[in-house]
Formats: structure tokens, C-alpha cells, sequence
């Protein structure tokens, strides 16, 4: 059975080598330089892109919390706007109810003041009444018209008896 033993190496591979390396000294020694030239390259590449790589990191960072505070900037204006414009529209609907509340008080009144007239001009003459529509403006003098129509109208019909009268209570 065959072991295997490593076998030193003998004298004549010895002297084959150093010839071999000694003639072939100057391309060797090239070859050497420009390997370590090569890695020197490479290591100078990757430390310059490494230093790119962080110059860039950097403005991306620097631009993205530029972009994030405008955007809070901006946020916080359209806040701000909308509370102004939310108390605005507030103040705008308040001012209209009260516009409206004061303008069915007017009508209430002016209504009012329109049947009034109209009860106390309906005993007078029919000339005493132009002579004061002439101070009336239009609207007004035809609601008093209205109006006294509509109280003649009603004091021309005939009351029916009610319920009173099937209790024996209204005189026929």
C-alpha cells in the first residue's frame, strides 16, 4: 500500500526555479508593480466612490428635509387658511341670520302695519283712500287693497252655526 508522503524537492527543481526567476527577474518584478498598481487603483476608486456615494447621500438628505419642510410650511398655511376661512364663513352665517331674522321682523311688522291701516281705512271713503294711497308706495298700497277686500269679503258671507248653535246656544 502506497502512502503518500510529500517529497522535498530536489536540488535540480531548486536551480530550474532561480534560473527561471532570475531570467525572468525584470518581467516578474513588472508584472508585481502593476498588480500592486491595479490594487493601489482599486482601492483609490473605491474610497472615491465611497466619498460620492456619501456626498450624494448627503444632498439627497439635505434635499428631502428641504422638501419636508416646505411641506410643513405649506400644511400649516392651508391650516391656518382654512381656520380663517372657517371663522370667516362663520361670521358670514351669523351675519346673514341676523340679517334674516331682522328682515322677517320688517315683514312681520310691515305686514302688521299693512292690516292695521287696512281695518282703519275700510270705513272711509273711497276718496280719502286714494288721497293717502298717493303718499303709499306701490307694494304697500296693494296689500292694503288686499286686505280690505278680503275683510269685506268675509263680513259679506253668512255665518253658518257652528257647534254652539246644535247645542242650542246661538240664536237662529
Amino acid at each position: 500500500m502506497g502512502s503518500t508522503r510529500r517529497q522535498a524537492p530536489d536540488l535540480r527543481g531548486i536551480v530550474n526555479y532561480y534560473f527561471y526567476v532570475a531570467a525572468n527577474w525584470t518581467r516578474i518584478s513588472e508584472e508585481q508593480e502593476a498588480y500592486r498598481r491595479q490594487i493601489k487603483d482599486r482601492e483609490e476608486w473605491a474610497s472615491r466612490s465611497l466619498a460620492q456615494q456619501a456626498e450624494l447621500h448627503d444632498l439627497a438628505l439635505q434635499r428631502t428635509t428641504a422638501e419636508l419642510a416646505e411641506w410643513r410650511y405649506l400644511a400649516e398655511q392651508a391650516s391656518e387658511q382654512q381656520g380663517t376661512t372657517a371663522a370667516r364663513l362663520e361670521q358670514a352665517i351669523n351675519a346673514l341670520l341676523r340679517a334674516q331674522e331682522a328682515i322677517e321682523a320688517r315683514n312681520n311688522a310691515w305686514a302688521d302695519c299693512t292690516i292695521l291701516l287696512a281695518v282703519l281705512l275700510q270705513t272711509e271713503s273711497p276718496a280719502s283712500r286714494q288721497l293717502l294711497y298717493q303718499h303709499m308706495d306701490e307694494l304697500t298700497s296693494a296689500g292694503v287693497e288686499r286686505v280690505i277686500a278680503r275683510i269685506a269679503e268675509i263680513s259679506q258671507r253668512p255665518t253658518r252655526p257652528g257647534l254652539s248653535a246644535l247645542a242650542g246656544l246661538d240664536p237662529p
